[in-house]
């Protein structure tokens, strides 16, 4: 079972997620507009079993989802597709005109400014909106009691965006789970599911990944109904790491998510290997 074996406390664990997570520390901060809470160790037996929030395929080793594309909440990848748009459509405004009228003397601001987006605009906006995977897998096996996380970073700035995949392993018996709330705008609120691996009690060591986070509804009940899923989807994940009974997800329909690009994506042969394992 799950054990929870040291303690950080609430404002310091509070200081690390704000460090972490880019959608808790976004400038104007205001720290009464961010609130955490940890959610319950143990899972709780009930009958009314918990439920994920998407297709997940799970077996007797391990169980693997893919989480929502991130660009509904961080923008990243929506702003790759903008500039995109942008860039094309003003390169091919401009080439059009030069190939119409010849070399007019009195267009050479544009004509730079197209060179400028071609060169140092449209190729980072195209690798992160494009050429990039967004729907990306949480892997958890029960035989080995670990987690395995692949997550996109997206470095540089608006002139260089540089796209880069990382993978993380945590080990079960030290994983907490926080419900993360940053205040914002109506319909723009950031709720979260965070993973936090706590094995020292030091926040120095600490390192965290989020398993789920809420989109953007156009409804106030859509938006109550994934932050209950933060929840829901914890529940499910401690029921099937104890053994517990979950009910089958894979005969769920597949989420229609705008360029998951998941042909992209594959975990790494080590870490494919290691995940799939059915002993210690």
């Amino acid at each position: 079972m799950h054990n929870k074996t040291n303690n950080i406390s609430y404002d310091d664990m509070k200081y690390f997620l704000r460090k972490d997570v880019r959608e808790l520390g976004k400038w104007p901060y205001n720290e009464e507009n961010v609130t955490i809470a940890q959610l319950p160790a143990t899972p709780t037996v009930n009958p009314d079993r918990p439920a994920m929030f998407c297709y997940t395929e799970t077996n007797d080793d391990y169980m693997e989802f893919r989480r929502s594309a991130f660009w509904l909440v961080s923008g990243e990848v929506f702003m790759g597709i903008s500039l995109s748009l942008l860039s094309i459509s003003f390169i091919i405004m401009t080439t059009w005109s030069f190939f119409k009228c010849g070399f007019d003397s009195r267009l050479i601001v544009m004509y730079i400014i197209c060179l400028f987006f071609a060169m140092f605009i449209l190729p980072g906006a195209a690798r992160v909106a494009f050429f990039s995977p967004h729907n990306l897998p949480v892997r958890l096996n029960r035989k080995t009691q670990k987690v395995y996380i692949a997550s996109l970073l997206i470095r540089g700035n608006i002139f260089r965006r540089h796209p880069e995949l990382v993978f993380q392993e945590m080990d079960w018996k030290y994983i907490e789970g926080w419900a993360t709330h940053r205040k914002a705008g109506k319909g723009t609120s950031y709720y979260g599911l965070h993973l936090v691996e706590n094995k020292t009690g030091n926040t120095e060591s600490l390192q965290q990944a989020c398993l789920y986070r809420t989109g953007a509804p156009w409804s106030t009940s859509g938006m109550a109904y994934q932050v209950n899923q933060i929840m829901s989807t914890w529940s499910y994940c401690q029921h099937y790491m104890n053994y517990l009974p979950v009910p089958d997800e894979t005969k769920k329909p597949k989420q229609l998510i705008l360029l998951p690009n998941n042909w992209l994506f594959k975990w790494p042969v080590a870490i494919d290997d290691e995940s799939r394992k059915s002993i210690k």
